[in-house]
């Protein structure tokens, strides 16, 4: 899954790709467990997750929570609290957001530790209507399960979509890998094993 080069070192593993790109489902289903498996402590912060118990608690959609500043600050400081609390007990960490930018990325990783191994893992998935076929069907599944759908609007992808800018290893990674999908209609399972970059890709 992940070459774990130094067993005492922890990892931060930052998740880059935009919404309905399987980066929660990768991290819960496969990431995390096997973390786990190779007896590591180890702990995924969403910001989805944070976002959808805000939007039930309020009562409102997930463009009226983006369109509130006081609700984007409260939760990005929630997630940085999380990051730290974590580092302290040096869990690795599991950063599930859509990490679009390198000005985005570049805050979140000043706070983690120096002492912790840095991962990038981008979702392929890029094509704007495979992703909105994806958010269709993600929601479906929550409705089914009786769970409030994220509901997010394909402009809203389409915004994060034209924003990415994908990680380098002059940001301070230590490594990068990317995660593709199976092109076919269900679009369920990842691939199981994370790919490297080729050195050209990093330095760019």
């Amino acid at each position: 899954m992940i070459e774990i080069k130094h067993p005492e070192q922890p990892l931060f593993i930052m998740l880059v790709g935009v919404a309905a790109s399987g980066k929660s489902m990768f991290a819960n289903e496969h990431l995390l467990p096997w973390l786990r498996s190779q007896g590591r402590e180890a702990v995924v912060i969403s910001k989805d997750k944070r976002r959808n118990e805000a939007t039930v608690d309020q009562g409102i959609t997930f463009e009226q929570f983006q369109q509130s500043r006081e609700n984007i600050t409260e939760i990005e400081t929630a997630l940085k609290n999380e990051i730290l609390e974590a580092a302290q007990a040096k869990k690795d960490i599991i950063l599930d957001r859509v990490n679009s930018t390198v000005k985005y990325r570049r805050v979140t990783m000043e706070s983690v530790p120096d002492t912790y191994r840095k991962i990038a893992i981008i979702f392929e998935p890029r094509d704007l209507g495979l992703l909105f076929m994806r958010s269709l069907g993600r929601d479906s599944a929550k409705i089914k399960e009786g769970k409030v759908p994220y509901l997010i609007p394909v402009r809203s992808i389409k915004q994060k979509l034209d924003k990415l800018q994908l990680p380098t290893r002059s940001e301070g990674f230590d490594e990068i890998l990317t995660v593709s999908f199976e092109q076919d209609s269900s679009l369920e399972t990842p691939a199981p094993t994370p790919k490297r970059q080729n050195p050209e890709d990093l330095s760019r």
